[in-house]
Protein backbone atom coordinates (compact mmCIF):
# COMPACT_ATOMS: atom_id res chain seq x y z
CA UNK A 1 0.00 0.00 0.00
CA UNK A 2 1.03 3.61 -0.25
CA UNK A 3 2.97 5.23 2.60
CA UNK A 4 1.50 2.78 5.44
CA UNK A 5 3.71 4.55 7.34
CA UNK A 6 3.92 7.76 6.84
CA UNK A 7 1.28 8.58 5.31
CA UNK A 8 1.50 11.66 2.26
CA UNK A 9 -0.91 13.62 1.04
CA UNK A 10 -2.67 11.95 -2.22
CA UNK A 11 -4.82 14.06 -3.96
CA UNK A 12 -7.62 12.80 -5.91
CA UNK A 13 -10.12 15.79 -6.32
CA UNK A 14 -13.77 15.61 -6.53
CA UNK A 15 -15.34 19.01 -5.53
CA UNK A 16 -19.39 19.33 -5.69
CA UNK A 17 -18.76 21.71 -8.71
CA UNK A 18 -17.73 18.79 -11.11
CA UNK A 19 -20.88 16.96 -10.29
CA UNK A 20 -23.04 20.25 -10.79
CA UNK A 21 -21.45 20.32 -14.51
CA UNK A 22 -22.82 17.26 -14.82
CA UNK A 23 -26.10 17.33 -17.42
CA UNK A 24 -28.67 15.99 -15.45
CA UNK A 25 -31.74 14.76 -17.40
CA UNK A 26 -34.66 18.06 -16.88
CA UNK A 27 -37.89 16.53 -18.07
CA UNK A 28 -39.12 16.54 -14.56
CA UNK A 29 -39.21 19.72 -12.61
CA UNK A 30 -39.37 17.75 -9.45
CA UNK A 31 -36.54 15.58 -9.93
CA UNK A 32 -34.48 18.86 -11.17
CA UNK A 33 -35.19 20.49 -8.25
CA UNK A 34 -34.79 17.08 -5.89
CA UNK A 35 -31.09 16.97 -7.42
CA UNK A 36 -30.34 20.29 -6.73
CA UNK A 37 -31.45 20.07 -3.62
CA UNK A 38 -29.04 17.00 -3.10
CA UNK A 39 -26.16 18.55 -4.79
CA UNK A 40 -26.21 21.05 -1.96
CA UNK A 41 -26.70 19.48 1.17
CA UNK A 42 -23.72 17.19 -0.24
CA UNK A 43 -21.33 19.92 -1.10
CA UNK A 44 -21.88 21.29 2.90
CA UNK A 45 -21.13 17.59 3.86
CA UNK A 46 -24.57 16.61 4.89
CA UNK A 47 -24.04 13.19 3.59
CA UNK A 48 -26.85 11.84 4.68
CA UNK A 49 -29.62 14.33 4.36
CA UNK A 50 -28.13 14.30 0.11
CA UNK A 51 -28.94 10.56 0.08
CA UNK A 52 -32.13 10.95 1.41
CA UNK A 53 -33.24 13.39 -1.49
CA UNK A 54 -30.98 11.49 -4.70
CA UNK A 55 -33.23 8.31 -3.31
CA UNK A 56 -36.74 10.33 -3.43
CA UNK A 57 -35.30 11.30 -7.11
CA UNK A 58 -34.77 8.13 -8.25
CA UNK A 59 -38.26 6.71 -6.95
CA UNK A 60 -39.30 8.77 -9.47
CA UNK A 61 -36.49 8.13 -12.49
CA UNK A 62 -34.88 4.89 -11.12
CA UNK A 63 -32.98 4.49 -14.64
CA UNK A 64 -31.81 8.31 -15.03
CA UNK A 65 -27.69 7.42 -14.80
CA UNK A 66 -26.82 11.03 -13.72
CA UNK A 67 -29.10 11.01 -10.42
CA UNK A 68 -27.08 7.05 -9.56
CA UNK A 69 -23.88 8.83 -10.60
CA UNK A 70 -24.20 11.70 -8.07
CA UNK A 71 -25.42 9.63 -5.07
CA UNK A 72 -22.40 7.16 -6.00
CA UNK A 73 -19.91 9.48 -5.40
CA UNK A 74 -21.68 10.94 -2.27
CA UNK A 75 -21.56 7.08 -1.01
CA UNK A 76 -18.17 6.83 -1.69
CA UNK A 77 -17.31 10.58 0.12
CA UNK A 78 -19.43 9.38 3.33
CA UNK A 79 -17.65 5.83 3.35
CA UNK A 80 -19.84 3.50 1.88
CA UNK A 81 -18.06 2.43 -1.43
CA UNK A 82 -19.75 -0.97 -1.70
CA UNK A 83 -22.80 1.15 -2.13
CA UNK A 84 -21.55 3.22 -4.63
CA UNK A 85 -20.26 0.26 -6.63
CA UNK A 86 -23.99 -1.11 -6.60
CA UNK A 87 -24.91 2.84 -8.06
CA UNK A 88 -22.30 2.41 -10.87
CA UNK A 89 -22.92 -0.97 -11.66
CA UNK A 90 -26.52 0.08 -12.82
CA UNK A 91 -25.27 2.51 -14.78
CA UNK A 92 -22.52 0.33 -16.59
CA UNK A 93 -25.51 -2.27 -16.86
CA UNK A 94 -27.17 -0.11 -19.45
CA UNK A 95 -24.12 1.47 -20.75
CA UNK A 96 -21.25 -0.26 -20.11
CA UNK A 97 -19.01 2.79 -22.08
CA UNK A 98 -19.98 5.21 -19.72
CA UNK A 99 -16.46 6.69 -19.06
CA UNK A 100 -17.67 8.54 -15.39
CA UNK A 101 -19.25 5.54 -13.98
CA UNK A 102 -16.00 3.21 -14.91
CA UNK A 103 -13.93 5.55 -13.12
CA UNK A 104 -15.91 6.35 -9.96
CA UNK A 105 -16.42 2.43 -9.83
CA UNK A 106 -12.53 2.02 -10.19
CA UNK A 107 -12.12 4.07 -7.34
CA UNK A 108 -14.26 2.38 -5.15
CA UNK A 109 -12.58 -0.87 -6.10
CA UNK A 110 -9.67 0.85 -5.09
CA UNK A 111 -10.89 2.05 -1.39
CA UNK A 112 -11.93 -1.48 -0.83
CA UNK A 113 -8.03 -2.40 -1.59
CA UNK A 114 -9.29 -4.34 -4.83
CA UNK A 115 -6.30 -3.04 -7.08
CA UNK A 116 -6.43 -5.59 -9.64
CA UNK A 117 -10.41 -5.23 -10.31
CA UNK A 118 -9.57 -1.45 -9.76
CA UNK A 119 -7.37 -1.11 -12.44
CA UNK A 120 -9.06 -3.13 -14.98
CA UNK A 121 -12.16 -0.28 -14.43
CA UNK A 122 -10.00 2.72 -15.16
CA UNK A 123 -7.93 0.62 -18.13
CA UNK A 124 -11.51 0.00 -19.40
CA UNK A 125 -12.24 4.19 -19.32
CA UNK A 126 -9.18 4.59 -20.90
CA UNK A 127 -8.94 2.30 -24.12
CA UNK A 128 -13.09 4.83 -24.79
CA UNK A 129 -11.21 8.13 -23.80
CA UNK A 130 -8.14 9.33 -22.04
CA UNK A 131 -8.17 12.54 -20.41
CA UNK A 132 -5.64 13.69 -17.28
CA UNK A 133 -8.10 12.81 -14.58
CA UNK A 134 -8.21 9.04 -15.56
CA UNK A 135 -4.68 8.89 -16.28
CA UNK A 136 -4.17 10.46 -12.62
CA UNK A 137 -6.65 7.88 -11.21
CA UNK A 138 -4.90 5.18 -13.10
CA UNK A 139 -1.33 6.30 -11.29
CA UNK A 140 -2.84 6.17 -7.82
CA UNK A 141 -4.05 2.77 -8.17
CA UNK A 142 -0.79 1.43 -9.55
CA UNK A 143 0.96 3.54 -6.83
CA UNK A 144 -1.58 1.15 -4.09
CA UNK A 145 0.22 -1.56 -6.50
CA UNK A 146 3.39 -0.66 -5.34
CA UNK A 147 4.41 0.09 -8.85
CA UNK A 148 5.91 3.42 -8.60
CA UNK A 149 7.14 3.74 -11.47
CA UNK A 150 4.26 2.55 -13.69
CA UNK A 151 2.64 5.64 -12.23
CA UNK A 152 5.05 8.03 -12.62
CA UNK A 153 4.57 7.10 -16.38
CA UNK A 154 1.00 7.55 -16.28
CA UNK A 155 1.29 10.98 -14.48
CA UNK A 156 3.81 11.58 -16.98
CA UNK A 157 1.25 11.26 -19.45
CA UNK A 158 -1.16 13.43 -17.70
CA UNK A 159 1.28 15.96 -17.91
CA UNK A 160 1.85 15.77 -21.58
CA UNK A 161 -1.93 16.88 -21.53
CA UNK A 162 -1.52 19.76 -18.52
CA UNK A 163 1.81 20.69 -17.69
CA UNK A 164 0.53 22.47 -14.99
CA UNK A 165 -1.83 19.58 -13.39
CA UNK A 166 -1.34 20.26 -10.11
CA UNK A 167 -2.83 16.98 -8.91
CA UNK A 168 -0.50 14.72 -11.01
CA UNK A 169 2.53 17.22 -9.93
CA UNK A 170 1.70 16.62 -6.14
CA UNK A 171 1.18 12.97 -6.82
CA UNK A 172 4.55 12.27 -9.06
CA UNK A 173 5.99 13.30 -5.76
CA UNK A 174 4.60 11.08 -3.85
CA UNK A 175 5.26 8.19 -5.72
CA UNK A 176 9.35 9.61 -5.94
CA UNK A 177 9.13 9.49 -2.04
CA UNK A 178 8.33 5.60 -2.19
CA UNK A 179 10.74 5.19 -4.52
CA UNK A 180 13.42 7.02 -1.95
CA UNK A 181 14.13 9.34 -4.30
CA UNK A 182 13.78 12.26 -2.33
CA UNK A 183 15.18 15.23 -4.14
CA UNK A 184 12.99 14.25 -7.21
CA UNK A 185 9.54 14.34 -4.72
CA UNK A 186 10.65 17.47 -3.41
CA UNK A 187 11.35 19.05 -6.36
CA UNK A 188 7.48 18.18 -8.08
CA UNK A 189 6.22 19.65 -4.76
CA UNK A 190 8.23 22.72 -5.00
CA UNK A 191 6.80 23.11 -8.70
CA UNK A 192 3.62 22.59 -7.34
CA UNK A 193 4.57 25.60 -5.05
CA UNK A 194 5.57 27.58 -7.87
CA UNK A 195 1.99 27.31 -9.36
CA UNK A 196 0.08 27.70 -5.86
CA UNK A 197 1.93 29.15 -3.31
CA UNK A 198 -0.20 28.28 -0.86
CA UNK A 199 -0.91 24.89 -1.47
CA UNK A 200 -1.08 23.17 1.68
CA UNK A 201 -0.72 19.86 0.68
CA UNK A 202 2.68 20.72 -1.31
CA UNK A 203 3.81 22.23 1.89
CA UNK A 204 3.16 19.36 4.23
CA UNK A 205 4.87 16.45 2.49
CA UNK A 206 7.96 18.48 2.12
CA UNK A 207 8.08 18.02 6.18
CA UNK A 208 7.37 14.46 5.69
CA UNK A 209 10.37 14.47 3.23
CA UNK A 210 12.42 16.23 5.54
CA UNK A 211 11.24 13.95 8.67
CA UNK A 212 12.57 10.77 6.12
CA UNK A 213 15.60 12.37 6.21
CA UNK A 214 16.24 13.19 9.47
CA UNK A 215 16.10 16.80 9.02
CA UNK A 216 13.87 17.94 11.88
CA UNK A 217 14.18 21.72 11.75
CA UNK A 218 13.76 21.75 8.04
CA UNK A 219 10.82 19.23 8.23
CA UNK A 220 9.28 21.78 11.61
CA UNK A 221 9.64 24.95 9.02
CA UNK A 222 7.81 23.58 6.21
CA UNK A 223 4.81 22.44 8.86
CA UNK A 224 4.92 25.52 10.29
CA UNK A 225 4.40 26.49 6.49
CA UNK A 226 1.60 24.12 5.75
CA UNK A 227 -0.34 24.72 8.69
CA UNK A 228 -0.20 28.63 8.61
CA UNK A 229 -1.96 27.84 5.11
CA UNK A 230 -4.29 25.35 6.46
CA UNK A 231 -4.63 24.81 10.38
CA UNK A 232 -6.01 21.26 9.64
CA UNK A 233 -2.55 19.71 9.21
CA UNK A 234 -1.65 20.63 12.33
CA UNK A 235 -3.83 17.31 13.33
CA UNK A 236 -3.07 15.41 10.92
CA UNK A 237 0.88 16.02 11.78
CA UNK A 238 -0.10 14.67 15.05
CA UNK A 239 -1.35 11.50 13.60
CA UNK A 240 2.02 10.85 11.73
CA UNK A 241 4.51 8.80 14.09
CA UNK A 242 7.26 10.53 12.82
CA UNK A 243 5.98 14.26 12.95
CA UNK A 244 4.71 13.72 15.96
CA UNK A 245 8.07 12.83 17.73
CA UNK A 246 9.88 16.17 16.18
CA UNK A 247 6.63 18.23 17.46
CA UNK A 248 6.65 17.01 20.90
CA UNK A 249 9.02 19.99 22.05
CA UNK A 250 6.92 23.17 19.38
CA UNK A 251 3.51 24.53 19.31
CA UNK A 252 2.56 23.70 16.37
Amino acid sequence: MVNSDNVFCIIRIRNWNDIKNVQLIRNTVNVDSLSNDAIRLASQGKHKEALEIFDKALDLQPDNSDLLLNKGMVLTASDNPKQAISCYDKILEKNPKNIRALQEKSYALSILGNGSNALGEIEKAESIESDKTILNDRALILGKLERFEDAIKSLDKALEEDPNYIEAILNKGVMFVNLREYNEAVSCYNKVLSLQPKNAAAMYNISLVHARQGKSSEALGALEEATKIDPRYSIEAKRNPILKEIMSNTDI
